[in-house]
C-alpha cells in the first residue's frame, strides 16, 4: 500500500513538473505495468489520434532497468539538432509512463495532417508509435455575434 502511494505520488510530481515546463527529463515509476511481451520492450500511446495540441500518454514495459527512453518523430532521427519530445528513465521494473502535449514537431514546425510516426528508443532498440494528426478543431462553440 505504501509502495503504491509512493509510486502515485512520483507520477503526479512528474506530471506537475512537465506541466510547469520543467526539465524535459522525467523519472517516473510505473503505477500499473503493462503486460510484458516475449519479443522485448513494448510501448503504448493513448490516444492514437487527435488534432495538434492533443495531450498524449506514452507508457512502456520490458525496457532495461534505469534506461533512458527518448521519444522522437522517426523523421527527426536524421536531424540530431531537434530535441526529443520526451526523455524518461525507466523504473526498476523496466517501465515508464509520461504525458506530453503534441503541439508541434520537436524543432518547432507545425504538425501536418496525416500519420506522424513516433519512435521510442533506447540505444539500438526502437519501437514505432503511429499517431494520426487530425485537422485542428475550431476554438469556442456556439453561434457567433447576432445569432
Amino acid at each position: 500500500m505504501v509502495r503504491r502511494t509512493i509510486r502515485l505520488l512520483g507520477a503526479f510530481l512528474a506530471l506537475g513538473l512537465l506541466a510547469c515546463g520543467a526539465s524535459e527529463e522525467v523519472v517516473v515509476t510505473s503505477t500499473a505495468p503493462l503486460a510484458a511481451t516475449a519479443a522485448g520492450p513494448s510501448v503504448r500511446l493513448e490516444p492514437r489520434s487527435g488534432p495538434p495540441g492533443t495531450e498524449v500518454a506514452v507508457s512502456g514495459n520490458g525496457w532495461p532497468t534505469g534506461a533512458t527512453v527518448t521519444v522522437t518523430p522517426v523523421e527527426d532521427q536524421r536531424q540530431s539538432a531537434a530535441p526529443p519530445y520526451l526523455t524518461a528513465v525507466t523504473s526498476p521494473e523496466g517501465a515508464f509512463s509520461v504525458r506530453f502535449r503534441l503541439e508541434k514537431t520537436p524543432s518547432g514546425a507545425d504538425l501536418g495532417v496525416g500519420v506522424l510516426n513516433l519512435v521510442a528508443r533506447v540505444d539500438g532498440t526502437a519501437v514505432e508509435l503511429p499517431f494520426l494528426v487530425e485537422v485542428r478543431r475550431p476554438v469556442g462553440s456556439g453561434p457567433g455575434p447576432g445569432g
